[in-house]
């Protein structure tokens, strides 16, 4: 090992990276339509990809209601949402009024802070309030793969 680094007779490979001879293999035994795992795969990388049938078989079903305490865990993530939101409700309101401040004053400085809490804030509130949204949007897309 050199610098991190492991030596073999085809050169140098980092951390992670695939042999060259272990890609020779795979691409070999993928012309020959060699199947592995009793059968199950043909084709193109059959036989690399002997991991694919074990991970087909898993699935996952988020229920908040296996778990106890799934609905108290519900109520306190209700509570810190509408928390969050009236915070945020607080932080436009403030940004408009050093906007505002700003704007009476010609101090850009108070300008530029107003517009950018409003703006952030805003943002913030979009987030908030579709977060379940997101989450269940990348949830149904992660079940696709």
């Amino acid at each position: 090992m050199v610098n991190g680094l492991v030596r073999t007779r085809s050169g140098r490979h980092g951390v992670g990276q695939a042999h060259p001879g272990r890609l020779a293999w795979c691409r070999r035994r993928a012309s020959s339509g060699v199947a592995s795992l009793g059968g199950q795969l043909r084709g193109p990388g059959a036989g690399c990809l002997g991991v694919v049938p074990v991970l087909a078989q898993v699935k996952v079903s988020p229920d908040s209601r296996a778990l106890p305490g799934g609905a108290q865990l519900q109520q306190i993530v209700n509570g810190v949402a509408a928390f969050s939101l009236v915070i945020l409700v607080g932080a436009v309101i403030a940004g408009a009024v050093m906007w505002a401040y700003g704007s009476a004053t010609s101090s850009y400085n108070n300008i530029n802070g107003g517009k950018r809490m409003v703006l952030i804030s805003a943002l913030g509130a979009v987030i908030v309030g579709g977060a379940a949204a997101l989450i269940n949007f990348f949830t149904a897309m992660g079940g696709q793969i």
